[in-house]
């Protein structure tokens, strides 16, 4: 979809009036002239509503996640060129340390959790999270029903989440 551009009208009538590319790209090397883009739109606006607009946004707006969850920053940082945006950007940064060390902190709790289980314990977890086996496979494995399974799988579980709540 091709991005169209407005101009304030200096004639008179309608307040705005369409222009080409190319003008807006002179228009913009002016310092007395302002635009604001959003969807395929750039509209020329004051430099208060400039600056009013990119300060009130939220900085979600310019950043996008993939698909793993990690920021995507664009290609053109026209758009970091205000005066907040490093405070924005070392926020995200932040955010996403302070994730990691908390998966850390939680990863390490689960394994002081794992090691307070009996083996046999252990091992049932093991073979159900890292082995990928599910209920009936290690029912049969035990030699037991796969509803006993289940309620085994239920209390080990519960007492690992115990453990893990108890480790604050």
């Amino acid at each position: 979809m091709k991005t169209k551009y407005y101009q304030y009208n200096k004639s008179g009538g309608e307040k705005y009036s369409e222009f080409t590319e190319e003008e807006y790209l002179i228009a913009k090397t002016y310092e007395n002239r302002w635009f604001i883009s959003f969807g395929n739109c750039v509209l020329e606006c004051s430099k208060d509503e400039y600056r009013a607009y990119y300060s009130e946004k939220n900085h979600a707006d310019y950043t996008q996640r993939d698909k793993n969850g990690k920021i995507v920053i664009p290609l053109s940082l026209e758009q970091y060129a205000h005066n907040t945006c490093q405070n924005l950007i070392f926020r995200d940064f932040e955010e996403e340390i302070l994730e990691k060390i908390m998966a850390k902190e939680m990863l390490e709790r689960l394994h002081t959790a794992l090691k307070k289980l009996k083996p046999c314990e252990r091992n049932i977890i093991h073979k159900l999270f890292w082995e990928n086996k599910n209920q009936t496979q290690l029912a049969d494995e035990y030699g037991i029903t796969q509803q006993t399974m289940h309620e085994k799988i239920t209390r080990v579980l519960a007492k690992l989440l115990k453990f893990i709540k108890n480790e604050k």
